[in-house]
């Protein structure tokens, strides 16, 4: 709408004869980028000499260059950056042209511009390099990125050197990322809390919490620049609790408000659930409680309530997991998929099956857009199995498909299995010729369920064909399969 009310206005004042301002025109220009319209950008960045304007501006072609590489348009890109060139004057690029195209071309493609940039009196600054050093990181040379910050050859940063530490971080690179916080350091560059908590993320992603440790220990000294936020507690929170180191997690949640770091909801919902892993529902409870009489801001939401939901149920408390269902519905917060299946996945693990499906039904009748996980349905259908119930695992299966709930090889699998242990061998090889039917191919555990139930009944020839069908499917056996098709094949060989 804008660019259409844009293009109006550029109606009138030609009506009137006199050619519009360049306020005007820059605006026509971000409007169509806005708008998509990239070739009619360019066309009226064309035509702005025709309105008594020497040439076109370096802003405008800029608005234009960004449009075009956020959107792939590269060759356009290109194009119009020569078309710069050859104008020249008050249209020349300068250090944000090339940037622009920099950040979006490939690292490979990126380091010529830099030379090209210099030709033409243009030199990079902080953060054209530091857009090199992301994208050399981001593509997984690290170590390039490393050498032009050692060898001096460009300009550097707190964002440049925490780019470069948080890519080694990520790969596994944790010692070199330490001795390059000591060279940033002495080269007068002090790290940020964004540089230290990509640094302690690294250390716990890789076990070394003591190191991530005496870094916190570091920026809580007095004389330290940078004090630790919410978000370096809650790696290391984190962390803790699912090393089940739940004291050192307690001690320091405590901590945080002691040196005025507000917890958030994430940390609340981090803290519950390393309580809840350890069997303490009861502590978890309490800090549910406390959140709901905390600030607005600390109000629990879904991940919250979702978080001690599952923790309840998956201990085995699934009542008290149903009351929190409840409460957080009366609080007017909406339960989704994930809440729901948790509740299923609980019901299932303590034998209450047909109330997981009951309730599966109501969420499906209240919620048409729901559809359960395959995790869930695959549980449910699982417990079905173990307890004979095949036939009834059957009939869900064919009214879930009627109710477009799409079934996956884990779900088909669960099912197989179920028939399996009822003896209904037949129907379950009749299952599998299904499953390509419906655009579901069995894998090795299809296939090997199957095979070893009918090498325990002895039915060894019937085998044979599974055994075929399966490597001319391209299926290759893994080690418990492979004992399974010995097994049977040996067998057959016996007989």
């Amino acid at each position: 709408m804008r660019a259409r009310h844009c293009l109006h206005l550029l109606a009138n004042s030609l009506k009137r004869a006199w050619g519009p301002d360049f306020t005007v025109f820059r605006a026509l220009i971000s409007d169509l980028c806005l708008s998509k319209k990239a070739h009619e950008a360019h066309q009226l960045l064309s035509k702005m000499s025709d309105f008594g304007w020497p040439s076109q501006s370096t802003i405008s072609f800029n608005t234009l260059l960004h449009f075009l590489c956020k959107n792939s348009e590269t060759l356009m890109a290109l194009s119009v950056l020569g078309r710069m060139l050859r104008l020249g004057g008050r249209c020349s690029p300068d250090v944000i042209t090339f940037t622009t195209i920099i950040s979006f071309e490939k690292v490979h493609q990126s380091l010529p511009l830099i030379e090209k940039m210099e030709v033409f009196g243009v030199y990079p600054d902080v953060v054209t390099f530091s857009v090199i050093i992301k994208g050399l990181c981001s593509a997984g040379n690290s170590s390039m990125a490393l050498k032009l910050v050692r060898q001096k050859l460009c300009p550097t940063n707190v964002v440049t050197y925490s780019t470069i530490i948080h890519a080694l971080c990520g790969s596994g690179a944790i010692d070199e990322a330490l001795n390059l916080i000591k060279e940033m350091k002495l080269s007068g560059v002090y790290p940020n809390v964004v540089t230290y908590n990509g640094l302690i993320k690294g250390l716990c992603k890789y076990g070394k919490i003591v190191a991530a440790l005496e870094i916190l220990m570091e920026m809580k000294m007095e004389d330290s620049l940078c004090k630790p936020n919410d978000v370096t507690f809650n790696t290391l929170i984190n962390y803790l609790c699912g090393e089940g180191e739940i004291e050192v997690a307690v001690k320091l949640f405590e901590e945080m408000s002691e040196r005025g770091v507000s917890p958030s909801v994430v940390t609340y919902s981090i803290m519950m659930k390393g309580l809840l892993n350890v069997g303490k529902g009861g502590d978890a409870l309490l800090l549910l409680r406390g959140m709901e009489r905390g600030s607005e801001a600390l109000k629990p939401n879904l991940v919250a309530y979702s978080t001690v939901i599952n923790g309840f149920c998956d201990g085995g408390r699934v009542e008290d997991g149903m009351d929190i269902l409840k409460e957080m519905v009366a609080g007017g917060i909406v339960p989704n998929a994930i809440t729901y299946s948790s509740i299923i996945k609980g019901l299932c693990k303590v034998g209450r099956v047909k109330r997981a499906i009951s309730l599966l039904r109501e969420m499906l009748e209240q919620d048409k857009s729901f559809k359960p996980d395959v995790v869930t349905f695959s549980t449910v259908i699982d417990k079905l199995g173990e307890q004979g119930q095949v036939r009834y695992a059957l009939s869900l299966i064919r009214e879930m498909k009627a109710r477009g709930v799409e079934l996956d090889v884990i779900v088909y699998n669960s099912l197989i299995k179920g028939l399996c242990k009822s003896g209904m061998t037949s129907l379950a090889q009749k299952l599998i010729r299904e499953m390509a039917v419906e655009g579901c191919q069995p894998n090795v555990v299809t296939y090997t369920t199957l095979i070893g139930k009918l090498c325990q009944d002895g039915l060894f020839h019937d085998c044979v064909g599974l055994i075929e069908e399966m490597l001319v499917r391209g299926i290759t056996p893994d080690f418990v399969a492979t004992r399974v098709l010995l097994k049977a094949l040996l067998s057959l060989r016996s007989h």
